[in-house]
């Protein structure tokens, strides 16, 4: 489907192939229904109206698209979808499939937006709304290849704002002056980022791959440590399985490791 036309034009909520705006009018995504597609999608400059519709990117292979705002987004493709930009989703992002990459900038729920998996992740920074009183959000995050999703607890959140968190799946290049062996860890450091949020403390889990963990090391006996500020910091260690790592009471944002207590 091609946009020739500087005029205004309507997709209807049927599946197409691709998606291209050359005549780059405003644009109406279907009011309702979903539009499928299953090629790649270059929104080019003009205006879209989102409101009602839902996209699902569907094919087979690798797909890529414009950064866009969308009202509804799902993402069932084992191949994965690359994301050109900053994109937001306002409703309900369905990760049914595959990796939604973030070739640059943040993937952004909305303030009363919302996330449901059954596989995949968003690889690179997730961002979310944090509100005010006592809230958990997970965060479905991983790099190219591993989901290492991150789930963060508040009390006590005064000012609502935002937190975007990303994870990198290898050892945090400081990981020598901390307090983690670097032959006795997960190879994946996680980074929170805030925006406007202020609180009393949280708790975060940091979960990871059997496949991160380094040789000889055992989970069950992992630690946390933060990195903010130049400085590394040992919070309290909560709950530990195979395969997570929980830090408690924390104060701060910055960067996570975990691995064996290098004490």
């Amino acid at each position: 489907f091609n946009f020739a036309s500087a005029g205004a034009q309507t997709v209807p909520a049927i599946s197409y192939g691709t998606i291209t705006n050359s005549g780059n009018g405003n644009r109406t995504l279907a009011s309702s229904g979903t539009i499928g597609i299953a090629g790649d999608f270059s929104a080019g400059s003009g205006s879209y109206t989102v409101t009602g519709s839902t996209v699902a990117y569907n094919g087979t292979g690798p797909q890529s698209a414009s950064s866009l705002t969308y009202e509804n987004l799902t993402v069932n493709n084992s191949a994965g979808v690359t994301l050109a930009g900053a994109s937001a989703v306002n409703g309900t992002l369905t990760l049914t499939s595959g990796a939604v990459t973030m070739s640059s900038d943040t993937l952004t729920i909305g303030t009363a937006g919302a996330v449901t998996r059954t596989a995949g992740w968003v690889a690179g920074p997730l961002k979310k709304y944090i509100p005010t009183g006592t809230s958990s959000r997970t965060f479905e995050v991983g790099d190219a290849s591993v989901y290492a999703p991150v789930v963060v607890a508040f009390t006590s959140v005064t000012t609502a704002g935002n937190l975007a968190i990303t994870t990198t799946g290898t050892d945090h290049p400081d990981i020598a002056n901390s307090g983690v062996s670097a032959g006795l860890s997960a190879n994946r450091y996680w980074t929170l980022a805030p925006n406007g949020i202020a609180f009393g403390t949280y708790d975060a889990t940091f979960n990871f791959d059997p496949a991160d963990v380094d040789v000889g090391a055992d989970p069950t006996s992992f630690i946390v440590d933060e990195y903010t500020g130049g400085a590394w910091t040992l919070p309290a260690t909560g709950t530990v399985t195979s395969t997570s790592t929980q830090a408690t009471g924390l104060t701060a944002f910055g960067d996570f490791v975990t691995g064996i207590s290098a004490a």
